[in-house]
């Protein structure tokens, strides 16, 4: 049996834990945009990627998602 990788905050299931991390990255970073827009905080927030059961496999946090230039 395969592998499910699950996006705890969306509910979402994929067939690699690297098709996970690309959709959480992207999600992450269309939060973050509408935030912005919205003149919303930036919050401290992350994805967590799990497998079926629960395990947790990785984590996204929303900061890494975008380049700040200085």
């Amino acid at each position: 049996m395969a592998t499910v990788w699950c996006l705890i905050q969306r509910g979402a299931e994929f067939p690699s834990i690297d098709l996970a991390r690309e959709e959480a990255v992207s999600s992450a970073r269309e939060i973050l945009a509408q935030r912005v827009k919205q003149g919303d905080p930036l919050e401290a927030e992350s994805f967590e990627i799990t497998t079926e059961d629960g395990q947790i496999m990785s984590t996204v946090p929303f900061r890494l998602t975008i380049r700040l230039s200085r």
